[in-house]
């Protein structure tokens, strides 16, 4: 039934996380209302209530892959992160100790963000309680968010994937980008990527070789030697039409199709975390457009990622 009781993602039950291990779940979302180191229009911190609420439309059965997750995976809701007021490394660490619980329990962990510094202490419970000697990360975004530091600081929605690029187990030659366009990154920062030995595909890219390509290329370098791969999805990679409720709302992105497409192609080859930010509102969102489309791409990205196992 549609809008009865307590909110949770896809309706799936609550699961405290201290009670996670005991019911043996495949998928955990986790919510991150954090928005404290947003550069651009605020209201991330909704985007896990949002996403939630507009994942109530969402059956289990994907008809596009004739899939239906009811009968492959147990999904659970956990929650919340805390979100401490004022105390960035505080939030920080409760995210990342809320994904690290999830790995530990043995399930795949979605995190719902939230400004995209969430991607950082989420990979980082990800990263401590992995196995993987050698880790691949994608990102589909607007931005690079390769810079040192932002107004001074090392931890900002500007950084997250520069912090991600030093840590001991990622080799950036195994980090790919994937949506980069317009005016809106210091060259600083891709100056500072490609030095690193990143790989970014910008919108062009995307436009001229097609979606699939790109996508498909991007898994090829981002499991090149590793076993581990990490998704992050910021909202804004679409065009602003599509997701107009976001922090940068931003003309000539990817459509919700391409996105579909990307993280489905991502999903069928192996995935071992997620995250998905920049959802803002509920008041910026008419109709909640943006929660709907990120919703979807949680959904489409799980029955990929069953699909893939499924038909291995």
């Amino acid at each position: 039934m549609l809008h009865v009781g307590i909110a949770t993602f896809m309706k799936s039950p609550y699961v405290p996380l201290d009670k996670l291990r005991d019911v043996k779940a495949d998928v955990a979302f986790l919510g991150a209302p954090f928005e404290q180191c947003c550069c651009g229009i605020p209201g991330a911190s909704f985007g896990p209530r949002v996403l939630r609420q507009a994942s109530d439309d969402l059956m289990t059965y994907n008809l596009e892959l004739d899939l239906d997750l009811a009968d492959h995976i147990k999904m659970v809701d956990v929650g919340d992160a805390p979100s401490i007021p004022g105390s960035v490394e505080l939030s920080h660490k409760n995210i990342e100790d809320g994904v690290a619980a999830i790995c530990r329990a043995g399930a795949f962990p979605v995190t719902m963000g939230g400004d995209h510094s969430i991607t950082l202490p989420s990979f980082k419970g990800f990263y401590r309680e992995s196995k993987a000697k050698k880790f691949g990360v994608i990102q589909i975004d607007t931005h690079q968010d390769f810079a040192d530091e932002y107004g001074g600081q090392k931890i900002s929605n500007c950084t997250q994937m520069t912090r991600i690029s030093e840590m001991d187990r990622v080799d950036p030659h195994n980090m790919v980008q994937i949506g980069m366009r317009n005016m809106l990154a210091p060259k600083e920062e891709i100056v500072r990527s490609r030095k690193a030995g990143v790989t970014t595909f910008f919108i062009w890219d995307v436009f001229k070789r097609g979606i699939e390509d790109v996508t498909r290329e991007a898994v090829k370098i981002a499991r090149n030697g590793t076993d581990a791969l990490y998704l992050t999805v910021d909202i804004d990679c679409l065009d602003a039409a599509y997701a107009p409720a976001t922090s940068v709302p931003t003309p000539g992105g990817l459509t919700s199709r391409q996105l579909i497409e990307a993280v489905r192609i991502i999903g069928k080859s192996g995935i071992d975390a997620f995250d998905l930010s920049e959802v803002s509102g509920p008041n910026q969102d008419s109709n909640l457009i943006t929660a709907r489309a990120g919703a979807t791409v949680i959904a489409e990205l799980i029955g990929a990622k069953v699909y893939g196992k499924l038909h291995k």
